[in-house]
């Protein structure tokens, strides 16, 4: 009998330190990306890319060399393009962008194994609509013949017919 409750108790102390564990996933999932679409985040997106982009022409100027300061002239070309992208269209409207950031390295503070973790490296993804490709648009006039013709099935004057109904109400 006593090593069966043995075995019932490490099991449920297993089952506490696998829920613990659990918990800490969470956490570090909803870490893993966070998005930003609101134009209040966006436009502060756009502000720090700016600062950023300044503070690397500023060093630049003082004729640092250091990497951290300076960056690559790769990274400075995708920071003017990222700015340019976010200030496209003047007012952050609609659906048209978004900034994900995926952190891609981060350290844990050994004193406080509550605390959440430090990213120390991230990915930054800006996904923005642009014009529509001529693909795009074949495959929007095919989708639109298709539910046209599934909606109302028959010859195209029953689709004109409502459509003429429609108007004449509303008037």
């Amino acid at each position: 009998k006593g090593e069966k409750g043995e075995k019932k108790k490490e099991s449920k102390d297993k089952d506490k330190k696998d829920k613990g564990e659990k918990d800490k996933e969470k956490d570090q999932v909803k870490m893993k990306e966070v998005k930003l679409k609101t134009a209040q985040h966006l436009t502060h997106c756009l502000e720090n890319t700016r600062q950023i982009i300044e503070g690397i022409r500023s060093a630049k100027a003082a004729g640092s060399d250091d990497e951290q300061l300076v960056g690559t002239p790769e990274m400075l070309a995708k920071l003017q393009q990222m700015k340019a992208v976010l200030e496209k269209g003047g007012k952050f409207e609609g659906i048209n962008r978004k900034v994900q950031i995926k952190p891609t390295k981060w350290i844990l503070n050994p004193l406080d194994p509550e605390a959440r973790p430090k990213v120390t490296e991230a990915m930054v993804v800006l996904k923005w609509g642009g014009s529509l490709t001529d693909v795009g648009l074949e495959q929007a006039q095919v989708l639109g013949e298709r539910f046209r013709n599934e909606l109302f099935p028959g010859d195209s004057n029953s689709f004109l017919r409502l459509h003429n109904s429609y108007r004449h109400d509303l008037k």
